[in-house]
């Protein structure tokens, strides 16, 4: 009875992984490149909401930063051998939205937002009120423009998080979206 009821949710699982949204999640590495650089913005380009919301972009982009450097990668070169960019996706149980003002364009942004839609709003099994977040980062091979990895890191969102909860949170995200691509 046990193996036909995990048949039963294993077949499940396979026909709602084919149906769902396929989402490019490439795990190249840093090997071979030196330097990075993040997505380039249009001057002025930012919506009037952003001003909100700099602060926590500028710890995001320092905790990349971060990593990126203490791996050994020059940060901020004009002439990088890496763009990254970023999205946040917020959601709640009803709805799911983004932030990819530093995303950059070309990539799949709303697959991206329809897939964690799916994952976290229609299949979750939560029955309360939440608010979550993720941040998804990828990196692309500045010659090529190749996507080279892409990953994310999920997390309940903090009420009203002091500043120093704010960066750990963001640091912890960080560090667990980018950990594989420096291994």
């Amino acid at each position: 009875m046990k193996f036909a009821k995990s048949l039963s949710l294993l077949l499940v699982a396979i026909l709602f992984s084919s149906c769902a949204n396929k989402v490019d999640m490439p795990k190249g590495n840093s090997k071979g490149y030196s330097s990075m650089r993040f997505v380039k913005q249009k001057p002025g380009s930012k919506p009037s909401y952003a001003d909100q919301s700099e602060k926590v972009n500028q710890m995001i982009q320092s905790s990349i930063k971060e990593q990126f450097a203490s791996h050994g990668l020059a940060t901020d070169s004009p002439n990088a051998d890496l763009t990254v960019g970023y999205m946040l996706v917020l959601q709640d149980n009803a709805s799911t939205t983004s932030e990819d003002d530093h995303f950059g364009y070309g990539r799949d942004a709303e697959e991206i937002v329809d897939a964690a839609h799916m994952e976290g709003v229609i299949k979750s099994e939560r029955p309360d009120y939440f608010e979550a977040g993720a941040i998804v980062i990828d990196v692309l091979d500045s010659k090529t423009n190749e996507l080279v990895y892409r990953s994310f890191a999920t997390r309940d969102l903090l009420t009203n998080p002091s500043t120093s909860q704010r960066k750990k949170a963001i640091s912890g995200a960080v560090n667990e979206a980018l950990a594989p691509f420096f291994k």
